[in-house]
C-alpha cells in the first residue's frame, strides 16, 4: 500500500499503476455482545485491557499519536489467532475475513463489531499494483496493455465472482499449506467489499485511479510517524508514488 511505498522509497522506490481496492479492509474489531454500545476504536480502547496488533504498525502509532488508543493499551504480539474467543480485548483484522470466521466458530459464534482503520484517519491506498520505478520506461508498453485488463477484471470479479472463487479454493487445496480458504468465506469477502465500498470508483468515474490530494495528505500524515520509527523518508509527493497514465479512463464500475 501507500504506507509501505513511502517507508521503502529511499531504498526501493516503486510506482503504483492501479489500485484494486479504494479503501483498506484493515480493521480493529471486538466482541459486540460484550460491548454493545461501542462503535469506534477510540471507544473500545477505553473498554478493554489491550488492542492487539502484529508488530510495530505505523497505523497504530498514528492512532496513539491522535489520542485514539492509549499507548499502554497497545499489544504488539498479535499472532493471527481468534483472541476474542478467550480474551476481552480488541485486535487487528480484515473486514473481509475475521467477522465471518468469528461467527462460524465451531466452539460457538461470536458477533463482532469493528471500525475500519481508514475511517479512523489512516487513508493509505491498499493492495496497489506497483512496479520498480527504475523500470518504468522498459515496462511502459506492457503496462499500457495490462492495466486496462486489470481494471475490467476486478469489476468483473466483483460482479460475478463464482468462477474465480472456485479456482482460488482449488489452488489453496492443492497447495496443502497451513493456509485455508472456503468458498463461503470468499463470498463473504466479496459481499463485504461491496457493502463497505472497499471496491469502487473513488471520487472520479475512472475505476482504479489514484487521487493525488488523498496521497499528498497521507504523505503529510505518515511521514513524521515513519521517521519516528527510524526510517529514512525523503521529501516526496503523490506523483513520486503513483500514476494514472496507464488506466483506461472510460472503464468505470457501474
Amino acid at each position: 500500500g501507500t504506507d509501505v511505498a513511502i517507508s521503502r522509497y529511499a531504498e526501493a522506490p516503486t510506482l503504483a499503476v492501479f489500485n484494486a481496492l479504494t479503501i483498506n479492509p484493515q480493521i480493529i474489531l471486538w466482541n459486540a455482545d460484550k460491548h454493545p454500545q461501542v462503535s469506534t476504536i477510540a471507544e473500545i480502547a477505553g473498554n478493554v485491557a489491550a488492542v492487539s496488533v502484529f508488530g510495530d504498525r505505523p497505523y497504530m502509532r498514528y492512532l496513539v499519536a491522535q489520542g485514539v488508543v492509549p499507548p499502554e493499551k497497545v499489544d504488539t504480539n498479535y499472532k493471527g489467532n481468534l483472541l476474542l474467543a478467550t480474551d476481552n480485548i480488541a485486535h487487528q483484522g480484515f473486514a473481509t475475513s475475521e467477522p465471518y470466521r468469528y461467527r462460524t466458530l465451531e466452539s460457538g459464534a461470536i458477533t463482532t463489531a469493528y471500525q475500519l482503520v481508514h475511517d479512523a484517519g489512516w487513508t493509505s491506498y491498499p493492495q496497489n499494483l506497483a512496479i520498480n520505478k527504475l523500470r518504468l520506461e522498459e515496462l511502459r508498453p506492457c503496462l499500457a496493455a495490462l492495466v486496462p485488463i486489470l481494471q475490467q477484471a476486478q469489476i468483473n470479479f466483483v460482479d460475478n465472482p463464482e468462477r474465480t472463487i472456485a479456482t482460488i479454493v482449488d489452488v489453496v487445496t492443492q497447495l496443502n499449506t497451513s493456509w485455508s480458504q472456503t468458498s463461503e468465506l470468499a463470498r463473504y469477502a466479496v459481499d463485504t467489499m461491496q457493502q463497505l465500498d472497499l471496491v469502487g470508483n473513488g471520487t472520479t468515474p475512472t475505476f482504479g485511479d489514484f487521487e493525488s490530494p488523498r496521497i499528498d495528505d497521507f504523505i503529510a500524515l505518515a511521514t513524521p510517524i515513519l521517521r519516528e520509527q527510524g526510517l529514512t523518508i525523503p521529501d516526496i509527493q503523490a506523483s513520486d508514488l503513483a500514476t494514472n497514465e496507464f488506466l483506461d479512463a472510460a472503464i468505470t464500475q457501474p
